[in-house]
């Protein structure tokens, strides 16, 4: 087995982790994951599609390489944006849309912009979106609190009021439980968790990492406590949009009620999932939220109204 640092890595690092590395065995739980952020779609929509009607618009926060797109494709978009920190990555996602539409099987209109959605804002006015999505993307977002407090915010700003806000990110409180074993490296399924010492400038529970691996290559996440995070939706107007107003959904109980929907079924035909692929699946939580119409304050009747109504009451003095 190789050695893997417990260096915190930096931003940039990450980035480039990401736009290098491709893990191209583990295929059957690679459709799992695929598998589970198709039924999340699905389930964003119908909860949209509760309250609101028409064409939907969509931003893929941490977009990648664009592979997500034919996922939103299947339902009646108006327009699609994609916003990544890696530069390659865009331009892939870019080239991959464009040839999804020459080969005529995609009609979506779809953009994609390179930002660092931690530092600055959204390409895109305010209230401009029906859904967020941002898929195993929001735990490197919680690496100091202005860092969290500026993506949620940017996320807030770029909804409309009942819009629609889903991600899948590893379930903080079960990281959290693995990196109290005393051993440095820790196992979960395909994932081998690599404990980080924590620095003396962290914030905790912001800025606590580790560093995760599937193959020898590993990468630095932070660990993003469900409490905090529902707070933090909560306090920015927020309810929770899976039953009985939750927030959160384990990844392998939700795939379990779409297994028989013919969205999981196509993705998984022909794949023999093993129990290590579906204990792995175990690893994440998904968020499911929906932004409240901001209450509208009644103003008090005016003092001559209030003065009248007491003058006309029995027994008032004259």
């Amino acid at each position: 087995m190789s050695h893997v640092s417990d260096r915190v890595m930096t931003n940039d690092e990450i980035l480039a982790f990401f736009e290098n590395v491709r893990i191209r065995d583990l295929v059957s739980f690679r459709a799992l994951c695929n598998a589970l952020k198709a039924f999340l779609v699905r389930e964003a929509v119908q909860v949209w599609r509760a309250d609101s009607s028409g064409r939907l618009s969509v931003l893929d926060l941490g977009c990648g390489r664009g592979g997500d797109l034919r996922k939103w494709s299947s339902y009646r978009l108006r327009s699609f944006v994609g916003v990544d920190g890696g530069a390659t990555s865009v331009e892939e996602a870019r080239v991959r849309h464009a040839d999804l539409v020459a080969q005529g099987k995609s009609a979506v209109h779809a953009v994609f912009h390179t930002a660092d959605v931690t530092l600055s804002a959204l390409p895109a006015d305010s209230g401009t979106f029906d859904i967020v999505s941002s898929m195993f993307f929001v735990q490197f977002c919680f690496s100091t609190s202005v860092a969290a407090a500026h993506v949620l915010d940017e996320v807030t700003r770029v909804l409309k009021d009942k819009g629609v806000f889903c991600c899948i990110l590893p379930d903080g409180d079960r990281v959290a439980s693995l990196l109290r074993d005393r051993r440095t490296q820790v196992a979960f399924g395909h994932f081998k968790l690599h404990k980080c010492p924590l620095q003396k400038t962290q914030e905790a529970p912001y800025g606590v990492a580790y560093n995760f691996s599937l193959t020898d290559s590993a990468c630095t996440e932070f660990v993003v406590s469900p409490k905090l995070l529902r707070t933090m939706l909560e306090s920015r107007g927020f309810v929770g949009g899976w039953p009985g107003g939750e927030f959160f959904m384990g990844a392998q109980h939700l795939l379990s009620q779409g297994a028989e929907s013919e969205t999981v079924s196509t993705i998984l035909r022909g794949q023999k999932c093993s129990q290590i692929d579906w204990m792995s699946l175990g690893f994440f939580s998904v968020v499911l939220a929906k932004k409240k119409i901001p209450l509208v304050e009644t103003k008090d009747p005016s003092p001559v109204k209030r003065r009248r109504k007491c003058d006309s009451t029995p027994g008032a003095s004259a």
